[in-house]
């Protein structure tokens, strides 16, 4: 199994500590009511095709900035008011929090309903956790591999070219309502479906600093490999497209 075509994955990852999930999603309204700012700041790097493409199916609240390795951090109280998450996604990569340069909470709108669009997110490597997916027996994460095996991204721009994607589309198969796992955003694009709205479902991105991808990359594919070889019946793999058929 190669690391470049691994497409998805569960991770290998501690548990995660409980939490009182009606007091995040508390944290998370307020959050997001505050920080208009600081996501036009991260939409920055985004194209104004990118930007037009319509109504999100998440709110976007960022836990954690510290892009150029000089804070602030740990945002809106973040820390205090969840201590045990916060030492959790500290702790569950193996790499430390110094090292990342953003943890953007993405809380699905509860008014979502049907496919959501194909896209790339900017992080090539993905490290992402679910904090929380219910029903993720009907609603859906989706991947679609790109039909050649791009070595680097290149569409994280949308609304993507769907004609540079397979046919296949594959349902992620979810280990826990609350984990840790891995998307390729370089062979393959993915998406969400929502069958049964309103259920909760709160994804995060870990975000690497501009200037530290060297450092980083090492642990993220030995994590990614080891997560893998662990869960075999859960990975999705990229293949040429005429192995499908």
């Amino acid at each position: 199994m190669q690391f470049e075509n691994i497409l998805y994955t569960p991770l290998d990852a501690p548990p995660m500590p409980e939490f009182d999930l009606d007091d995040l999603y508390r944290w998370l309204e307020q959050s997001h009511a505050r920080q208009d700012r600081l996501r036009k700041l991260i939409r920055r790097f985004t194209s104004e095709n990118n930007q037009q493409l319509g109504e999100y199916p998440w709110d976007i609240s960022i836990a954690w900035f510290n892009m150029t390795g000089r804070g602030p951090g740990w945002m809106e109280g973040f820390q205090e008011r969840f201590p045990g998450l916060a030492d959790h996604i500290n702790s569950c990569f193996g790499i430390p929090m110094e090292q990342f340069g953003a943890v953007i909470m993405l809380p699905m709108k509860s008014n979502t309903e049907g496919a959501g669009f194909y896209h790339q997110d900017n992080d090539w490597y993905g490290l992402r956790m679910y904090l929380e997916f219910e029903d993720y027996d009907n609603n859906d994460l989706l991947i679609r591999p790109t039909k050649e095996p791009y070595d680097q991204q290149t569409m994280i721009e949308t609304p993507v070219d769907l004609s540079l994607l397979q046919d296949r589309e594959i349902k992620a198969k979810i280990l826990d309502r609350r984990q840790c796992w891995y998307v390729n955003n370089v062979r393959a694009c993915h998406s969400t479906y929502v069958r049964v709205p309103g259920k909760r479902r709160i994804a995060v991105l870990l975000v690497s600093r501009f200037t530290n991808f060297d450092l980083v990359f090492p642990k993220i594919k030995e994590l990614v490999m080891r997560s893998a070889e662990k869960y075999p019946d859960y990975v999705i793999e990229w293949r040429p497209e005429n192995e499908n058929r």
